[in-house]
């Protein structure tokens, strides 16, 4: 949820029978519940993409990730929905989780941990020991 009281929502559109597979499909809705915009993120071609999680900034910038094949990927979309960057990293697993800090910079986790500055610079990657690493992100206050 934003500021304004928007709500954003992310998963997997499709299924393995499509032409490219399974994608990313994130839908921002007003607090009222009407759509405000929709986005897909569409990996290389015949990769299976599956959106895990979702963050959003302190100025309603909107986060995704999830994975593509075996890499984990982070897509960055305005608050109007207009994509800003996507990054990839080999991961073997994807991303689970993802969390915004408190100067904005964006952290996900799955088999390793990676941070990216809010304008998608990768900041540092980490092999992350956690057998589970969603419960790290429960650890984190907000």
């Amino acid at each position: 949820m934003d500021r304004s009281g928007d709500v954003v929502v992310t998963g997997t559109s499709g299924t393995s029978l499509d032409s490219n597979g399974p994608d990313y499909a994130t839908i921002k809705y007003s607090s009222t519940g009407v759509p405000l915009w929709t986005n897909r993120y569409v990996g290389p071609s015949t990769t299976f993409d599956y959106a895990n999680a979702v963050a959003v900034d302190s100025s309603g910038n909107v986060f995704v990730t999830g994975s593509s094949y075996i890499d984990s990927v982070t897509v960055a979309y305005s608050g109007a929905g207009i994509p800003l960057w996507t990054n990839r990293y080999p991961t073997h697993d994807g991303s689970t989780a993802i969390a915004v800090t408190h100067g904005d910079d964006i952290i996900v986790t799955g088999k390793a941990t990676l941070a990216y500055s809010n304008g998608g610079d990768p900041l540092w990657t980490n092999t992350n020991p956690l057998t589970a690493p969603q419960q790290f992100f429960r650890l984190m206050p907000n």
